[in-house]
Parts: C-alpha cells; structure tokens; sequence
C-alpha cells in the first residue's frame, strides 16, 4: 500500500510535527482545519502555531510504498527519532501508535475523542488508548460514563456541530473508511425515534440518508427498526395513527430538524409511504388491545 511520512514544519525554528497517514490531503486539510480553529490535539503545535501563524508553517512529506501497517508504524518511530521532535520539536509520543513512558492524563478535548469515538465505534479502547497515551482502563470508563465526569457534562454543552467535528477527527485519524470497524447502532429514544419513522413515512426518497447524516446515525436504521425486534412499542404508537397524524408530525419535524440540508437531493417533497406495507411488517391483534 502507499503509505506517507508527514511534516509540519514551523520555518522559524525549524521544529517539526511528524506524522503518519494513507490519505495525504485528508490528514493534511485535518491539521489545519483544526489549528485555524483552535482545536487541534496536540497543545505544543497548536500553540506554536496560534504564535507564529500559519504563514509561518511548512508542509512537506515523503511517499512510501509499504507492506504493512507496521512497517509505516516504524518508519513514523524513525523519522520522529531522527529529527529528535519530542524534545526538540512538537511530538508528544514516540509515534507508531506508541506513547510516551508516563501515561498522561487527558485534557478536554482529548477526552472528548475518546468519549465520542468510543461511543459510536466499537473495538477502538486500544487504539485510543494508544493514541492518547493512556491506559486502555481509562477509555473504558470513559465510555462507561464512570470516569472524567466533569468533562462529560462540558462535552454535552457542546453544540451538534462542534461534536461532529471532533467525533471527524477521531475518524480521518483512525482512517474509520477503510478499516473493518462496526459502528455502533445507538438506541434511541422512543419518541425520538416516532419522529423519525413519521419523517421518513411523511417524505420522499432521500429522507432518510438526510436523517442519518444529520444526526450521525447508523445506516439500515428504518429497516432494522421495522424488521426486527427493536422498538416494538413504538411501531403499535405508529401503527395506530391516522395519515394525517404522521404526516403533521413529519411537516414539523422535518422543518425543525432542517433536513434539506443534510440530503444529496435537490428537495425532499411529500410522498406518504405506509412502512408496514413497504417492509411486510405485521402487528399481532393482541398487541394492538
């Protein structure tokens, strides 16, 4: 695979930001959407560049044919050791996924990645522990909600969109697109979830891709929810209204949610669609009493 070794060089000093990645304008355009917003997270770099300004920062990179994800890993540690950019510079980990000897513990927006990508991703403790140089014990009571607390309530304070974004970055570092990671099917609230299922009944094609991606949902959502097991309650609630009812319903939510925004189609326009009958779903008699 090709693989590249990144820096971030401040032409001031000369001290480098060494990095890794398989997706150079990606990572690239990461960087620096998030040391122009202020948010990038690591507190060396970003304050070296809220300092000298972006004017001031160089990037370069070498292009390599690998194997491996090990053999990237290493090539990382040996660019990071030649040009001694942890003490000379702005790493703050030995690279290759590897951390520093101390683990450290986390800042704000560190926790909020591993909060946000934990919660929407399984199988990552390791890695963004690894990432984060921490234990893997603290990442799991992070995304158990038993630790870090305090954060936890700043975090939810946080607008969709600011969450997003850091949920983005958790993601392009991780490369989520071409890896084997199950994302997280959430469980939602009931009557958030009605909502749903009356937009979706209430709009045209489209309605529902434009629900996934504003609310960063898992795709399949309306199908796992009419065909299996899930939700029970909440489909009698809907099979018992009238057209009318979730078409009133999916007018307001569709206004309040802005979704036009969020779909690939040029408008989503009114088209009633009965779900039980578009997915053969049937609702036993004695649970309609």
């Amino acid at each position: 695979m090709i693989a590249y070794i990144y820096q971030i060089i401040n032409q001031v000093n000369n001290k480098k930001y060494i990095g890794q990645t398989t997706n150079l304008y990606r990572r690239k355009n990461n960087h620096f959407n998030h040391l122009r917003a202020g948010t990038h997270h690591n507190i060396h770099l970003q304050a070296a560049f809220n300092q000298y300004g972006e004017n001031n920062f160089n990037f370069i990179f070498e292009k390599f044919e690998v194997s491996s994800q090990e053999e990237i890993n290493q090539l990382e540690k040996d660019y990071i050791k030649k040009f001694n950019s942890i003490e000379d510079g702005y790493n703050i980990t030995i690279g290759g996924t590897g951390g520093l000897t101390k683990p450290r513990s986390l800042d704000f927006h560190s926790y909020c990645l591993a909060y946000l990508g934990n919660k929407n991703y399984d199988g990552m403790t390791n890695k963004t522990a690894q990432w984060l140089n921490c234990d893997s014990s603290t990442i799991s009571a992070i995304k158990r909600e038993i630790a870090y607390n305090d954060f936890l309530l700043e975090l939810l304070k946080l607008s969709k969109e600011e969450q997003d974004n850091i949920l983005q970055e958790f993601e392009e570092y991780f490369d989520i697109d071409n890896i084997k990671i199950q994302k997280i099917r959430k469980k939602l609230d009931d009557n958030f979830m009605l909502d749903i299922l009356c937009v979706v009944s209430t709009y045209s094609k489209g309605t529902e891709q434009a629900i996934l991606r504003k609310f960063n949902l898992s795709k399949g959502l309306i199908w796992h929810t009419m065909n299996e097991s899930t939700y029970n309650k909440i489909k009698i609630r809907l099979f018992k209204m009238s057209e009318l009812e979730i078409i009133t319903i999916g007018k307001q939510k569709m206004l309040e949610w802005d979704l036009i925004k969020h779909t690939l189609y040029k408008t989503l326009y009114i088209q009633y669609t009965n779900l039980f009958d578009k997915y053969n779903v049937v609702i036993a008699e004695d649970k309609l009493s």
